[in-house]
C-alpha cells in the first residue's frame, strides 16, 4: 500500500496535505520523531473526513505510513496497533492489498514480541537478505543494459568485468577508488567550467546557483561527507559563495580573496577567479 498526497502542484497545499508532505520530508532526512508527529496529526485530520470510500482509503494509507514510521523507530507495539486499523479498514472497503497487509500485520506483531537481542538478530538477517536481493536486482539491471549494446561493445564490457572479477580484493578496491576519483574530477571540472561561463555572462548566475546547491544536497545524501566527497562539498560551496559575491574582498580592493578549499581544488578556484566578471 502506497501513501499518496492529493495535492496539486499548481495549487497551494491545504493543512492536511502540508502535514503529509512534512511527514515525508522529515522521514527522508532521517527525523523520524518529526515524521511520526506530522503523520499522527494527518491521521487525526483524516478521521474527521467521514465514512466515504475515498475517506477510508485515505485513512488506511496514512495509517500504513504511520506503521512504517513506527517500525523504523522500533516502536513495534504502536506499529501493530496502527496496522490493525489498516487491516480493519481494508476489510470494510474490500481493499486489494488486504492479504498483503495482513501479512505485514503478522510480521509487525511478531517483532513486537521479540526481545532486544532477537530484534538485533532479525535486523541483521533482514539486512543480509536485502543485500542479496540488491545484488540480484543489480545483476538483472546489468544484463538488461548489456542486452541493449552492440555485440562488439558488449563483448568488451563483459571481458572487462571478467578481468575485474579475477583481481584480488585489494586490486578491486584500488580500481573502484580510481574510478570514483575520476568521477569526482569530472564533476569538479564541470563545476569550474559552469562557474567560468556564469562569470562571463554566458549563463545566468541565478540559474547556476540553485543547480550547485542541488548538487551539494545530492552529494550529501548519496555519498556523505567522507573523502573524496567531503572535499568536493567544500569546493562546491566555495564556488556558490563566489557566485553569490560573498567571498572576502579585504586583501586587494576590487579583487576577490581565494576561498579556503582543499589543495586539489585550488587550481579550479584560481581559474574561476581569473575570469573577469561581466
Amino acid at each position: 500500500m502506497n501513501q499518496q498526497s492529493n495535492g496539486s502542484e499548481s495549487e497551494p497545499l491545504n493543512p492536511f496535505e502540508q502535514l503529509v508532505v512534512q511527514a515525508r520530508t522529515a522521514a527522508e532526512r532521517g527525523d523520524l520523531a518529526s515524521a511520526i508527529t506530522a503523520q499522527e496529526q494527518a491521521v487525526a485530520l483524516a478521521r474527521q473526513q467521514g465514512e466515504s470510500q475515498e475517506a477510508l482509503l485515505t485513512l488506511s494509507a496514512l495509517l500504513f505510513g504511520l506503521t512504517q514510521f513506527y517500525g523504523a523507530s522500533d516502536r513495534f507495539g504502536d506499529a501493530a496497533r496502527a496496522m490493525e486499523q489498516v487491516v480493519a479498514l481494508d476489510e470494510r472497503v474490500g481493499h486489494e492489498d488486504l492479504e498483503s497487509d495482513r501479512q505485514v500485520l503478522e510480521n509487525v506483531r511478531r517483532l513486537a514480541t521479540m526481545s532486544p537481542e532477537e530484534l538485533a538478530q532479525a535486523k541483521t538477517q533482514a539486512a543480509q537478505q536485502q543485500h542479496k536481493q540488491d545484488q540480484v536486482d543489480e545483476d538483472a539491471e546489468l544484463q538488461a543494459y548489456l542486452a541493449t549494446m552492440p555485440p562488439e561493445e558488449r563483448a568488451r564490457v563483459e571481458t572487462a568485468m571478467r578481468e575485474f572479477q579475477q583481481l584480488s580484493p585489494e586490486q578491486q578496491a584500488a580500481v573502484v577508488a580510481q574510478a570514483k576519483q575520476a568521477q569526482v574530477q569530472q564533476i569538479a571540472d564541470q563545476v569550474r567550467d559552469a562557474a567560468i561561463a556564469a562569470r562571463r555572462g554566458q549563463i545566468p548566475r541565478e540559474q547556476l546557483i540553485p543547480q550547485l546547491e542541488n548538487l551539494v544536497a545530492q552529494i550529501e545524501k548519496q555519498e556523505g561527507t567522507q573523502p573524496p566527497w567531503g572535499d568536493m562539498l567544500v569546493y562546491v560551496r566555495a564556488v556558490v559563495s563566489m557566485m553569490r559575491g560573498t567571498t572576502s574582498l579585504i586583501l586587494v580592493p576590487g579583487r576577490e580573496t581565494a576561498p579556503q578549499v582543499p589543495p586539489a581544488y585550488t587550481a579550479h578556484i584560481a581559474a574561476i577567479q581569473q575570469t573577469l566578471m561581466k
